[in-house]
């Protein structure tokens, strides 16, 4: 479900194509670090994360107590590329403090 057990043999077997699928374990690699800190920021700003968190909740809930398809990853998909553009912008904003 989430890539992080033998992420290569999986995408050999998945079907969609080895190189879309070293493609999107390289993004995933690159989104989650990005979504945590997002998160962290979101905190910080006393903003809700619970809608955030329970997606991905919801997700592995779903996958360990039925089976795990990538498909069933996208809600928590949206909720990291989310987070993951918070901590960006904030990125970004204090570059452009710093420029300044």
């Amino acid at each position: 479900m989430w890539g992080v057990f033998r992420p290569l043999q999986t995408a050999d077997l998945d079907g969609r194509g080895v190189n879309a699928d070293r493609v999107g374990l390289v993004a995933s690699y690159i989104l989650v670090p990005l979504a945590i800190a997002g998160l962290i920021l979101l905190r910080r700003r006393r903003e809700p994360i619970v809608p955030m968190v329970a997606l991905g909740a919801m997700v592995t809930i779903t996958a360990a107590l039925f089976y795990g398809a990538l498909r069933f990853r996208v809600p928590a998909d949206v909720a990291i590329v989310v987070c993951a553009a918070v901590a960006l912008d904030a990125a970004w904003r204090k570059l452009r403090a710093a420029s300044l």
